[in-house]
């Protein structure tokens, strides 16, 4: 089945270069109009200044260096106020633009140089060594190096010695050459291999700014501050005659500084700025903003909130991110959902993304596998993701529903969000003809009532509110946004208070005692020598499936002793810290060398069953959970758990058919104390296996008793892949009596831990 979006018509997406879409000008901006403006020197680039010197440096790259039609030009520098100039230059001169990260080594840049095909190079002076190197091993001329800015250095022109006052006739596209031609190569990060370059043709980049101006989800405001990814931004904010405030990087200081100053209304950031923010709060520098854009990382409900709280300004998320709403189809966009075996599935069922639409790419430069691996036959990008897709409740059908029952006298259907589902249930709320009879019992009825009558999605899974009366205007309509309030308010009263802010999995604290135990699971510290030079390295592996996990520790790590100093690592690899530890104290001293610190490391303690001493600090045996806890954190024990366990639904073959149990899993190699704190704290009775030959402890459980502890303890704690695996399991709990519901979730998980490599001892 494939979806379309019911909440944006599609719109006429004009087969032409980017360059003339985006000059068009059919709002009508004035030569005048503001819109770039540089945040460290207050240089400003008019709508007029930006056409006129981008045609004169398309003029400058044919007529000085011969630049012709499908030549690559490369830009290895951070954001800066000329860099729009550069690539509408570029485009109108018939070429391609490939960006470089400026973080990239000289090797990584010239891979990317040989791989687009650049034949030119236009770098911030600050990079000019690194692009130097680079060009070389490209076998690129210095003579093709060019700098930003207006100056000459060390024999290198700067990009402006392109403009003079000829004024380049912008190459135009017939429509099949805009659907093939590539306006832009970005290149993926690599992080699952070579680095691939992503073929953005003008009609893509043309189609996503059509899609986006006519949702109204960009406008003519005033000024926004944008710190990553130009690319985007420069075309939809020149089309639409914006401004855009630009930074070479972040600063809180001078961040809050340009939003007070510029009046900033729209922030498009990431979400370290977000904290930062948050730690540092600064209200009245950003009173001007209305709404802020996250993208790039996953951005935490509780950072959100937080902010939210502080600020009282909106965010949006632009990062894909588990058990979330990704928001609504643009326009001329289809979706469809794949199950295991290829086949398409409907309403409500989870199946992977698959996506089409004119904004798609053109595929992977010089890499058909990659490509035919991405895109399919029919057009259809695979994006890996498993999503499902549900329908919208139209409250008038129910409430008319309703209103039949003999008990109730008015009625207004609204929304209410579940945290835990993290989406939208219908929600009644009735006022009954005989008020003596709000009782649970009523409202149960009632739900049946309804449930009975209507398809899955529409049942009253928000349940029943009673009420007195349905707020309504003068005209008679239902005030659902007061109702909103209302159902808000009477289900923060049934909820547990937020823990103290240690406590919680967004603090400093927990994120912390985090790290450590998913190092315990899956981490290592590591000394030794290679000829006559000491190697240290602190090494977390995961499925490349999971590199999500891996991002999130590197992001929040920072340095790595105060963490492990602090909360000391419950197995083994204490003593291999330990290790690390004096090695690196030992470096330090001039007077050692390699030999000397083997020979000392040789007598530290510390193999596969030493005992941490963290323990010390109880009795063992355990007397009490208590016990356990005194060096056992709720933290430590999530991230162990997601390091190192799995959840799963064990099969048992009958001849009444098969029986589904819930199973818990967890193994240890060496250290069974571990296991033992991990048993107290989750109150699993099953006893501890040990497998004498490769020296593993593992617990299984399948008791219902310790599965519902299980579900509870863990529920919103988990951050990478882990949280997919998990909520399937937990939610499939519900489902014991539904043998098709279970086999399906046993099917997902076992698929799930076969993707990314999870352990399944049935």
């Amino acid at each position: 089945m494939i979806f379309k979006s019911k909440r944006y018509p599609d719109v006429e997406i004009p087969n032409v270069g980017v360059y003339q879409y985006v000059t068009s000008n059919p709002n009508k901006i004035s030569d005048d109009k503001v819109i770039f403006i540089d945040g460290i020197t207050d240089e400003k680039v008019t709508f007029g200044e930006l056409k006129r010197d981008s045609k004169r440096f398309a003029a400058g790259l044919q007529d000085k260096i011969g630049f012709k039609r499908h030549d690559v030009l490369g830009i290895f520098s951070p954001n800066q106020i000329n860099y729009p100039v550069v690539v509408f230059g570029t485009l109108a001169a018939g070429g391609s633009v490939t960006t470089v990260n400026p973080k990239n080594t000289a090797g990584e840049f010239a891979s990317q140089l040989i791989d687009s095909g650049a034949s030119v190079i236009i770098v911030h002076l600050e990079y000019l060594d690194t692009a130097i190197k680079a060009a070389k091993e490209a076998r690129i001329p210095k003579s093709r190096i060019f700098l930003f800015g207006n100056r000459a250095v060390h024999g290198f022109q700067p990009h402006s010695s392109f403009i003079g006052d000829r004024e380049a006739e912008p190459v135009s596209y017939s429509p099949n050459e805009a659907k093939t031609t590539t306006a832009f190569l970005c290149y993926s990060s690599g992080t699952t291999g070579k680095q691939k370059g992503v073929e953005i043709t003008h009609t893509n980049a043309v189609a996503n700014m059509a899609q986006i101006s006519s949702s109204g989800y960009f406008s003519i405001r005033n000024p926004f501050f944008h710190i990553y990814g130009l690319v985007f931004v420069i075309n939809l904010v020149t089309f639409s005659g914006a401004s855009a405030v630009v930074l070479p990087g972040f600063n809180l200081t001078t961040f809050c500084q340009c939003v007070h100053k510029y009046k900033v209304n729209f922030v498009y950031a990431v979400p370290p700025i977000i904290l930062a923010l948050v730690r540092s709060p600064s209200v009245e520098s950003m009173s001007s903003v209305e709404f802020i854009f996250s993208g790039a990382a996953p951005l935490s409900e509780n950072l959100s909130k937080d902010f939210y709280n502080i600020y009282k300004i909106p965010i949006r998320q632009g990062y894909e991110r588990e058990n979330c709403s990704s928001g609504v189809l643009l326009p001329n966009l289809e979706v469809k959902l794949l199950s295991e075996d290829g086949s398409g599935n409907r309403y409500d069922e989870p199946g992977e993304l698959c996506v089409r639409g004119p904004n798609i790419v053109k595929g992977y430069l010089n890499n058909k596998e990659a490509t035919n691996a991405a895109i399919d036959s029919d057009g259809f990008f695979h994006t890996g993701d498993i999503a499902v897709i549900d329908r919208q409740v139209a409250p008038a059908e129910l409430e008319s529903i309703l209103l039949t029952h003999p008990a109730v006298g008015d009625v207004a259907v609204i929304p209410y969000f579940s945290e835990k589902e993290l989406t939208e249930y219908p929600t009644a709320c009735v006022v009954l003809k005989n008020e003596h009879e709000k009782t649970l019992r009523m409202s149960k009825e009632i739900q049946n009532f309804v449930n009975d009558k209507v398809a899955p999605h529409k049942k009253l899974r928000g349940g029943v509110l009673f009420l007195d009366s349905i707020p309504k205007s003068d005209s008679g309509k239902i005030l659902r946004r007061i109702l909103k309030d209302q159902l808000k308010k009477a289900t923060s009263r049934s909820r547990k208070p937020l823990p103290p802010k240690k406590n919680r999995p967004d603090s400093r604290d927990w994120i912390e005692k985090w790290i450590v135990g998913f190092t315990d699971g899956a981490g290592s510290f590591d000394v030794k020598s290679v000829g006559s030079r000491l190697i240290l390295s602190f090494e977390i592996t995961q499925s490349a499936q999971n590199l999500r996990i891996l991002h999130y520790i590197r992001r929040e790590i920072g340095c790595v002793l105060p963490i492990f100093n602090q909360y000391p690592l419950l197995t083994s690899k204490y003593y291999d810290y330990i290790k690390f530890k004096k090695a690196l104290e030992m470096l330090n001293d001039s007077s050692a060398n390699t030999s000397t610190i083997f020979e000392v490391l040789k007598d530290s303690p510390g193999d596969v069953d030493t005992i941490s001493s963290a323990w010390n600090m109880t009795t063992y045996p355990f007397k009490s959970t208590d016990d356990v806890k005194l060096v056992m954190s709720r933290p430590w024990l999530v991230g162990f758990v997601e390091a190192k366990a799995s959840f799963f639904l064990k099969v048992d073959s009958c001849p009444e058919g098969d029986r589904y149990k819930h199973a818990f899993h967890v193994s240890q190699k060496g250290n069974k104390i571990v296991l033992e704190g991990v048993r107290s704290i989750l109150h699993i009775a099953t006893k501890i296996l040990y497998h004498e030959k490769e020296n593993i402890y593992e617990i299984t459980t399948t008791n219902s008793r310790a599965i519902d502890n299980i579900s509870r303890f863990f529920n919103y704690t988990f951050k990478g892949m882990k949280s997919l695996e998990f909520r399937i399991w937990a939610r499939s709990i519900n489902y014991k009596s539904n043998l098709n519901k279970l086999a399906k979730s046993a099917r997902i998980l076992t698929k799930i831990q076969s993707k990314f490599s999870y352990n399944n001892p049935f």
